[in-house]
């Protein structure tokens, strides 16, 4: 995938900081975690015990500040999964059409980022099936979603003919060159 060092790309037009980097790596894990931990209290209604429990588990953890401090994808990747988790939470539970938009388009920055989220699309798929929306926004979202990692792979395999001469879907987790 390619996201992580466009991400990169992008921020050196502001500044070759690596403490920019570094901050917003954390910042962006940290409201991943936070959106995940206000969803969750919205649509479960914890107790206030089990609230400050999973809030300290979550939003004060010095693993995040550790897993932030590092050039590596991990920490965005984590960011917007959690902001993927908690979408996929609404979806289940209180369904909105926009909410296919913005699930295709987090799908697409995971995909971006790590070809881990490939598994993302069947969790998605469950998520539109017992949500309680109507059936054409189900199976709007769910081709949605099959669309964006089908045009996502196309890319990589033109990528890959670019690069190696041959048209192959590139497995591995990055691009060299």
């Amino acid at each position: 995938p390619v996201g992580y060092s466009k991400f990169i790309r992008f921020l050196g037009h502001f500044s070759h900081s690596a403490n920019l980097l570094t901050t917003i790596q954390f910042f962006a894990t940290q409201l991943g975690f936070l959106f995940f931990f206000l969803t969750f209290r919205i649509i479960f209604k914890p107790t206030n015990w089990a609230s400050n429990i999973i809030f300290i588990f979550l939003i004060i953890n010095p693993i995040n500040v550790f897993n932030s401090n590092h050039v590596l994808s991990d920490p965005l990747y984590l960011g917007v999964s959690m902001v993927w988790i908690s979408q996929v939470l609404w979806i289940i539970f209180r369904f909105k059409p926009y909410m296919i938009i913005t699930q295709a388009i987090l799908l697409f920055v995971l995909f971006d980022l790590r070809y881990n989220a490939l598994y993302f699309p069947i969790i998605t798929a469950f998520a539109f099936i017992v949500s309680g929306g109507k059936i054409i926004w189900k199976i709007s979202g769910l081709g949605l979603s099959i669309i964006v990692i089908a045009v996502l792979m196309e890319y990589t395999s033109l990528e890959m003919e670019k690069m190696a001469g041959v048209r192959q879907y590139a497995y591995s987790n990055e691009f060299e060159g």
